[in-house]
């Protein structure tokens, strides 16, 4: 339970309570913030919700950038299996066939690796 949350709890517990000390409490609450109690749930409704947006919105961002990088990885693959595998049919360079081993491996760590 968020702290927002809790808040709008207590006051709501506040608010319905039948015992005089905690219907001053609102009352002195109300004075205070020249706000009502139901106008400060709401406002606290309010602010939960935005909270929760920013954070969907933040998770979106991370899933585009991990398609990106998967898309980047999975293209430095293929291109390095093809470039092996023409290296196979013509071996004279020796340079080019690591370099492309190298981005191969590195590439296909990168796509094994799970969330």
């Amino acid at each position: 339970m968020t702290c927002t949350a809790k808040l709008k709890r207590a006051l709501i517990d506040l608010a319905v309570s039948p015992v005089k000390a905690d219907r001053n409490a609102i009352e002195r609450i109300e004075k205070a913030t020249g706000k009502s109690a139901y106008t400060i749930v709401s406002h606290l409704d309010d602010i939960q919700l935005q909270l929760e947006s920013a954070e969907e919105i933040e998770l979106r961002e991370e899933t585009k950038l991990e398609i990106l990088g998967r898309a980047a990885a999975r293209g430095a693959w293929t291109a390095s299996v093809a470039g092996l595998a023409v290296l196979l049919a013509n071996p004279q360079s020796l340079p080019n066939g690591l370099a492309l081993g190298a981005i191969a491996g590195i590439s296909s760590e990168f796509l094994s690796k799970k969330k």
